[in-house]
């Protein structure tokens, strides 16, 4: 008497494993190729981002100026005169300011500075609670064409320690 024995023979079980490792391969060359494009805008988009702040920049503290960074005690407010020597529109800031006892971070979202333009602006700052100011870091925000958002030039501050009292 004979047994049939009903198993998978070893060609169609070759074929199947095969088959298996093309359709993982696939799937796993599809994710990679959504993966390095996702990863290459990224890329992309922060390294514009990087060579405009680096090479397009160029934000001043307008000197021989009478009053162009000084605090205003009376007011408790710290006047600017800011000037784009860059090449391309500034269009905010976020200044911040160091003080002994505290830091204090101000966003000034409508703070346009056209190409070659100077503005004045101030900011709030009480020198009775944050402490004499030991610094004050201007970060000039910018609007890509692929962001259409401002987004700041961390990498381009303009630092200034020299804050005298306004006339």
């Amino acid at each position: 008497m004979r047994i049939r024995k009903k198993a998978v023979s070893p060609l169609i079980a070759t074929v199947l494993l095969i088959a298996f490792a093309v359709a993982l391969g696939a799937v796993v060359m599809n994710w990679g190729r959504s993966y390095v494009e996702t990863t290459a805008e990224y890329a992309e988009r922060g390294s514009d981002i990087q060579i405009l702040c680096s090479r397009d920049i160029n934000l001043k503290v307008v000197d021989g100026v009478e009053n162009s960074l000084c605090y205003n005690d009376t007011e408790k407010q710290i006047n600017f005169m800011l000037e784009n020597a860059g090449t391309i529109d500034i269009e905010g800031l976020q200044v911040t300011v160091i003080g002994a006892s505290d830091i204090d971070t101000t966003d000034l979202d409508n703070a346009t500075i056209e190409i070659g333009h100077i503005k004045r602006f101030n900011v709030n700052y009480n020198n009775d609670t944050m402490g004499e100011i030991l610094e004050i870091k201007f970060v000039p925000m910018i609007e890509t064409t692929t962001t259409q958002t401002s987004v700041p030039c961390a990498n381009s501050p303009l630092r200034k320690t020299d804050i005298t009292e306004c006339e």
